[in-house]
């Protein structure tokens, strides 16, 4: 269905206004994916692409939750924190309207995100590892082992060595390069 400018830039405007997307999409007669197309900025290949309006949601400041004294809940918060910046992070190295800089700059944040990605692998195989010895020794004498465990370096050295690789590609590669790698295809 092809919705004429005139109605797009009336729905974004009533957007901006604080109208709800129900609201306007039952007004100017248009589904919700074709609004949040437009809202978006519309096609990316479009010759009439327009500027990209914040979605509310991106804006809506929410009241931190509460976290509980486990270290295992503090771990899952902080991994699912990381994880929400790394998807908005590749949302917006995806988009083909931003400046060198911005990009420049997410970039970063990406470098910054891959070292608290090793932190908190760390801190996972660390969590492992005290749950398996509580396991082995629930009285915590210490026992000498003759089979240590693999050392994580490797592991670690490998990652980053993998998501250098990645970023690389990222601040180098093309947008086909860049959603290849995003969707995980480029592997």
């Amino acid at each position: 269905m092809s919705v004429s400018r005139e109605i797009i830039t009336k729905a974004r405007q009533d957007y901006i206004e604080g109208r709800s997307v129900r609201a306007i999409c039952d007004d100017y007669g248009m589904t919700r994916f074709t609004f949040y197309l437009w809202l978006d900025g519309g096609p990316v290949r479009s010759p009439n692409r327009l500027p990209p309006i914040p979605r509310r949601s991106e804006l809506r400041v929410t009241q931190p939750v509460r976290l509980s004294g486990k270290r295992t809940t503090v771990a899952k918060h902080l991994w699912r924190a990381t994880e929400r910046q790394v998807r908005e992070l590749e949302n917006r190295l995806l988009r083909t309207d931003r400046s060198p800089e911005e990009r420049t700059a997410d970039l970063e944040s990406l470098l910054s995100l891959v070292k608290t990605y090793a932190e908190l692998s760390e801190l996972n195989r660390a969590i492992k590892k005290s749950v398996e010895n509580f396991e082995k020794n629930p009285s915590g004498r210490s026992e000498k082992s003759s089979s240590e465990p693999k050392s994580p370096t490797m592991e670690l050295s490998e990652l980053r060595r993998n998501l250098a690789c990645r970023i690389a590609a990222l601040a180098g590669g093309g947008g086909s390069e860049i959603r290849e790698l995003a969707d995980g295809s480029g592997d």
